[in-house]
């Protein structure tokens, strides 16, 4: 039932907001529950059949802050410190939010 309702939920954004993208964004799970992580799967393969960008942030992370430094320069070389000059889709702020990995490069 969920994977239908959500199916139904991403099929009324698409009727309403013709232009928009969707973004599905996993459940967090820094417990590795085997539920969330279900969920997770769930969501993944309602992505990819409704071919909407999928979001995962369901890993645990530890604050590391070489990695920190390296986040906020790929921040900032994205022009995300000044959002109001630059013009950036949402897939581009889920992976900046979400999805860096160090040594990733857009």
């Amino acid at each position: 039932a969920f994977d239908q309702k959500y199916r139904e939920l991403i099929a009324h954004i698409r009727v309403s907001q013709k232009k928009c993208q969707i973004i599905v964004v996993s459940l967090g799970n820094p417990d590795e529950s085997a539920v969330i992580a279900e969920m997770n799967s769930h969501l993944k393969v309602i992505a990819e059949s409704e071919r909407c960008v999928f979001g995962n942030i369901s890993t645990k992370r530890v604050w590391n802050p070489v990695q920190t430094r390296d986040v906020i320069s790929f921040v900032y070389s994205t022009g995300f410190m000044r959002p109001l000059k630059n013009n950036h889709p949402i897939y581009d702020m889920v992976k900046i939010l979400f999805g860096f990995e160090a040594g990733y490069a857009v």
